[in-house]
């Protein structure tokens, strides 16, 4: 009997709020992203090559960058906020949006963006591998 209860509270939670457990599921997982197209212009201009690097960690969302004038040399992140999860989509403040079927990211700050994105399981790990020819390359010319 007790089993019953538990299945019957347990599922009415997930269906009262599939978020609180999605959430979680992406955390630690990230995205790969190439703009591809900026809205109304068909092409991506003087952007070209731009890419971004996310991933979720703690329910929020975080970009993460390497500045070669910083001192010391690292890679840093940028905390865009919380996430919402739903079956279609990731999004989260500043007008992103992720569909999680195609991995299209559509950015709507001042134009619309739409970047190619690739999923990275061990994001953090990713990151680090992406940017270290970049800080060894750095350190090497000092």
């Amino acid at each position: 009997m007790d089993r019953i209860k538990y299945c019957f509270v347990f599922g009415s939670l997930f269906l009262i709020s599939p978020d609180t457990f999605a959430c979680g599921a992406i955390d630690g997982k990230g995205f790969h992203c190439i703009l591809q197209e900026i809205e109304n212009t068909g092409s991506v201009g003087n952007e070209m090559g731009l890419e971004k690097l996310l991933y979720f960690q703690d329910r929020e969302v975080h970009e993460a960058y390497f500045d070669k004038h910083k001192m010391p040399l690292k890679i840093r992140s940028q905390n865009l906020g919380p996430y919402s999860v739903s079956s279609q989509t990731i999004e989260w403040s500043g007008g992103f949006v992720l569909n999680r079927e195609t991995l299209g990211l559509t950015e709507d700050i001042t134009k619309r963006r739409h970047f190619d994105c690739k999923l990275m399981v061990s994001a953090i790990a990713e990151i680090v591998r992406y940017f270290e020819p970049r800080i060894d390359a750095i350190r090497s010319t000092k």
